[in-house]
């Protein structure tokens, strides 16, 4: 058997590997214990989550809100109209444009869900001091920050210079 040793395990770790990792680990509980009783998956769960915590807003706004790519959110709101979980209203403040907000069907359902992912969220906050978490959660979101700062230079250095907004050069 090769005792070659692992990326993560060597002197210099890799940052990504173990992120990785656990972010897979964490996908699997959270479609398991809290997504697939419920029939959802998780970018559904996303944006029900948006909705029902933020309220009415522009499907960019939930896109951005929900980490979801907006082409796919317009269809899965499709979806979400058709099961009664959520609507298209006028924009009171610009009638040109529609919000899209949760139904009463869409509440109950966040509502039936949710307790499961409190108790998962609890289960994992449970191994952690309040001071860990904090710092875990400031970590994790400089890391975060970093990563959409490189994603970001990346698309303006391949960007052609008409595709880029006045003071984006």
């Amino acid at each position: 058997m090769d005792k070659t040793p692992l990326a993560y395990e060597e002197e210099t770790p890799v940052f990504t590997v173990p992120l990785r990792k656990l972010s897979a680990r964490l996908g699997v509980l959270v479609q398991r214990e809290v997504l697939r009783p419920a029939g959802l998956r998780m970018q559904e769960w996303r944006v029900l989550w948006s909705l029902a915590q933020e309220g009415p807003t522009h499907l960019r706004n939930l896109a951005r809100r929900a980490d979801v790519d907006p082409a796919h959110v317009s269809r899965l709101i499709g979806r979400f109209e058709e099961q009664e979980l959520a609507e298209r209203v006028l924009d009171p403040e610009d009638g040109r444009r529609t919000l899209i907000s949760i139904t009463a069907s869409g509440r109950a359902l966040f509502d039936r869900v949710r307790p499961a992912s409190d108790r998962l969220n609890a289960d994992f906050r449970s191994l952690y001091t309040e001071e860990e978490f904090d710092l875990l959660l400031g970590l994790v979101q400089r890391a975060t920050d970093h990563a959409e700062r490189l994603i970001a230079e990346d698309a303006r250095a391949s960007a052609r210079p008409s595709d880029l907004a006045p003071g984006q050069v």
